[in-house]
């Protein structure tokens, strides 16, 4: 009764697979021969049949939309909105589950400076521009198996995983650089903006074991990029925490 045209026609069978158009086809030629034939308990029985693999199919589809809208209320509890990254959530999650694997990685808190400065001098808006865009140059340097997280306003958070203390190193070196040589691109008022910012790491490279945890670690990374601050900033102060290998605090030149 619905369908008052040849179009709506051609639309019901092009959104409908063809087992699903073999399978109603087959159900009902049985159905039309039972009738047919007078036998009404086949009608009955077929009837009875339909109705709970309906049920069940429903059922399932019920349990499967669960699960998508659980899985996508666990990413949005676990993702910073602005920057597509892992949030602080994440991060104590996967803290929990690299402390005692005796891994070892760097664990890195990078602050971008004067981010107050750049708010004051344009606006909020552009200072969420920033924001994202120092969180594209993460994920376009960061490997797979490393771990990126937005801890708060202008802070984030790497695990480094795979590397030796030197590469740690030479990564941040490298990022430090890449950030320093390209500014964040922006439209304010109707023409095309440079907003050069720099950007201040503290690393702690670690063992992941009992005598020093991953929120040890972290406290130890923060107080790095602290120092990196005091220091005046645009700089990496590094750690060598490794028990295999303990070295004092070192610092990059700005």
């Amino acid at each position: 009764g619905n369908i008052n045209s040849w179009s709506e026609v051609v639309t019901l069978f092009k959104g409908r697979s063809i087992f699903t158009t073999g399978k109603v086809a087959l159900i009902n030629a049985f159905l039309y021969y039972f009738v047919m034939e007078d036998q009404w308990e086949m009608v009955i029985v077929s009837f009875s049949l339909i109705y709970i693999v309906s049920k069940s199919f429903v059922s399932r589809q019920q349990h499967i939309q669960n699960e998508l809208e659980r899985d996508r209320f666990r990413t949005m509890a676990y993702t910073d909105f602005m920057t597509g990254l892992a949030n602080r959530a994440m991060m104590d999650q996967q803290m929990k589950k690299l402390n005692g694997t005796e891994e070892s990685l760097g664990i890195v808190v990078a602050d971008i400076d004067k981010f107050k400065q750049i708010n004051d001098t344009y606006n909020h808006a552009v200072g969420d521009l920033v924001i994202k865009h120092f969180g594209e140059i993460l994920k376009k340097h960061t490997d797979s198996e490393d771990f990126v997280f937005r801890t708060g306003g202008e802070e984030f958070t790497l695990f480094l995983r795979g590397r030796s203390y030197e590469t740690c190193v030479a990564f941040l070196e490298t990022l430090q650089e890449y950030v320093n040589s390209h500014p964040c691109e922006i439209e304010l008022d109707e023409k095309v903006s440079s907003i050069s910012y720099t950007v201040s790491f503290g690393m702690c490279f670690t063992q992941t074991n009992v005598d020093l945890p991953m929120e040890r670690a972290y406290i130890c990374a923060d107080q790095l990029l602290l120092e990196a601050k005091r220091l005046g900033r645009n700089r990496i102060v590094y750690k060598d925490c490794h028990p295999s290998n303990c070295h004092s605090r070192k610092l990059s030149p700005n």
